[in-house]
């Protein structure tokens, strides 16, 4: 079975103290951060596969966007999952949201025994 990389991202913010969600909450806290999937390897390439997951942080100016997004590295980077075989950073850069809201994504590349 293939590890829902997204849900595993999620609960290892949460575990850091962060707010995380898979999708926009309709009563967006002041500061919080989402997950989304971006992209993944075939999984006919064996029992390895690479997940790009992005970690978009969401706060009241882009200053504290950005500080967010560095909160948050840390929990990323630090995930230890049976089934996760390796963390890499990727990108961090300021992506405002079409509302115009700040926002800061930052992108990750995981390595998954499936």
């Amino acid at each position: 079975m293939t590890p829902n990389v997204e849900e595993a991202v999620i609960a290892a913010l949460r575990a850091s103290g962060l707010k995380a969600y898979a999708d926009v909450p309709a009563n967006r806290p002041e500061r919080f951060c989402t997950v989304e999937l971006t992209g993944a390897a075939s999984a006919a390439r064996g029992a390895i596969r690479t997940c790009a997951v992005a970690v978009q942080s969401w706060a009241p100016t882009r200053y504290e966007a950005s500080e967010l997004s560095i909160e948050a590295e840390p929990a990323v980077l630090a995930m230890d999952e049976p089934w996760l075989m390796a963390v890499e950073p990727d990108n961090s850069y300021y992506f405002a949201s079409s509302d115009g809201l700040p926002r800061y994504q930052a992108t990750y590349e995981l390595t998954v025994c499936t």
